[in-house]
């Protein structure tokens, strides 16, 4: 599943800007597909804004994807405005960055766990509300290697769930053997990410916040 996953990352970048081309040129329900996007940029802010995001990878892999498909249209009307170089010179270097950084990220991703797909490892359930622990591999650039650990609250009768915190591993614990001990107590959940017998992480997660 990962490796479909990986796969399909790689191809959407590359597809993104002749797709992006093609429905700019296409003219059937033109006016409709404005309110498409209209809500697909506000759907984007308001997921930023509540650091929501979709519990399926894939489907927030293609929401992602639409995005960057709407933006890259409105680059394609900035590039039909002539006579505007500063315009025009932005858009070229949009679309020379996004390429850029396509390529190196296929350069420097570590399939099946890459930098962007996220493992669940754990999930609790405390009364109504469901909390997962999932993890990713984040490798820096001339650093070391480390994994992201991130909680969230999925979101009850809906495919989405929210972010709450995340955790980056410090050097030296990216071999450990991880484990994660849930508790309640009287204030909320509180959850502990501990590395072979060191306690990394704990974070509480109140009532009053649910």
């Amino acid at each position: 599943m990962y490796w479909v996953y990986f796969v399909i990352q790689a191809i959407l970048p590359f597809v993104l800007i002749p797709l992006s081309y093609l429905l700019f040129r296409w003219n059937r329900f033109k006016n409709e597909r404005v309110y498409i996007y209209l809500l697909i940029l506000f759907s984007a802010f308001l997921f930023d804004l509540m650091s929501i995001s979709f519990r399926n990878q894939l489907f927030g892999l293609l929401f992602n994807f639409a995005v960057f498909v709407t933006l890259a249209q409105m680059i394609w009307v900035i590039l039909r405005l002539k006579g505007r170089i500063v315009p025009l010179v932005l858009s070229s270097i949009a679309f020379s960055s996004y390429l850029l950084i396509t390529i190196f990220w296929l350069v420097t991703a570590q399939p099946p766990e890459s930098r962007m797909t996220t493992r669940q490892i754990d999930r609790y359930r405390a009364g109504e509300i469901t909390y997962t622990l999932s993890r990713r591999l984040s490798r820096k650039v001339g650093g070391y290697p480390a994994y992201v650990f991130s909680l969230n609250r999925l979101i009850p009768a809906t495919p989405f769930k929210k972010h709450l915190d995340s955790y980056v591993t410090p050097e030296g614990y990216f071999n450990s053997e991880y484990s994660v001990n849930w508790r309640e107590t009287s204030e909320g959940v509180l959850l502990d990410l501990v590395a072979d017998e060191d306690t990394l992480w704990s974070l509480g997660y109140t009532d009053e916040a649910r």
